[in-house]
């Protein structure tokens, strides 16, 4: 298979003189970005690995401050790093949706990152020796369109919810520069772009099409890294196709008497190939199938049929 988007950490196009990827493990990335007189870190991976995080970025950093860590969103793989940047940098400022400000302060919510930051660790063959989950929180919380001053560069908060409700994209207008978050898609491999729609298929269809309404010239994706010109618009343009596609895939097998189980699997064939599988645990893919699956039957009133004892994937 070959790939028809190549990622790159270039900062051609953006405000910023290096992009560097500081995060631990594969699947926890975390991007500095560097400009003079500031330094501001995208998303911060697992919890088990916060404490690598920060050896890499003082390496990065060689004594200068971190001064923002901007969260895409509050999932365990992107935002619990940011307690332990904030134990080593406590003038740091950490920069989220205010919808993942609030997720932050829930106990429950902390326990569930906590879980799933212990299945990760166990998957890399590591576990996490210090827990900083209960301090995470946000500094400074964005409500939709806001706009931020770094430093005297200005970063505009806009609205991508579908992977969360809190998904967030963060935009340098005057560089026509987005930093976005999953909901306007994951690649797979190929000309493959996973949809990632928990909690809202329509609300990822419309943050997709937000974005292609924006002028974007440069792009970074998390987990992979960055497009530029013209592969901006073909990266959003198939992610909308494959969405769509997936959507109606899914509808189609639920009006033909498929289960539940039938539509994940639908789902793992769809886009659980190449570049994804080397990225993510096919179990954890399994479990994001089963959510979409379930959100496709309730927006669209779908009836599956039940699954049989032993039909299962």
């Amino acid at each position: 298979m070959t790939d028809r988007f190549t990622f790159d950490l270039n900062p051609e196009g953006t405000p910023f003189s290096k992009i560097t990827n500081a995060g631990a493990v594969h699947g926890g990335d975390a991007f500095l970005l560097t400009r003079s007189g500031l330094e501001v870190l995208f998303d911060s991976g697992f919890a088990f690995c916060g404490p690598q995080l920060v050896e890499n970025l003082e390496k990065e950093l060689c004594g200068r401050p971190l001064d923002y860590i901007l969260l895409s969103h509050s999932h365990y793989d992107h935002a619990p790093g940011s307690a332990y940047c904030k134990a080593r940098w406590p003038e740091a400022q950490v920069v989220s949706s205010r919808y993942a400000a609030s997720v932050f302060t829930r106990p429950g919510a902390r326990q569930v990152m906590r879980e799933l930051d212990d299945a990760a660790a166990a998957q890399h063959g590591m576990a996490r020796t210090v827990d900083l989950i209960d301090s995470l929180r946000t500094d400074i919380p964005l409500d939709d369109y806001d706009t931020l001053s770094l430093n005297g560069l200005n970063v505009q908060c806009i609205p991508l919810p579908g992977h969360t409700k809190c998904s967030v994209g963060f935009y340098f207008q005057e560089y026509s520069f987005l930093i976005a978050s999953e909901s306007i898609g994951v690649f797979s491999g190929g000309d493959v772009i996973s949809p990632a729609f928990l909690v809202g298929y329509q609300m990822s269809v419309d943050s997709i099409r937000r974005v292609m309404d924006m002028e974007v010239n440069s792009m970074l994706l998390p987990h992979y890294g960055m497009l530029h010109g013209e592969k901006c618009r073909e990266y959003l343009e198939l992610s909308l196709k494959w969405t769509e596609k997936c959507k109606a895939a899914l509808v189609s097998a639920a009006h033909e008497g498929k289960s539940r189980d039938d539509m994940i699997g639908i789902i793992r064939d769809m886009f659980y190939v190449g570049t994804l599988q080397n990225y993510q645990p096919e179990k954890a893919f399994l479990v994001n199938a089963g959510h979409m699956a379930d959100l496709i039957i309730r927006e669209f009133n779908l009836t599956p049929q039940e699954q049989s004892a032993g039909d299962t994937i």
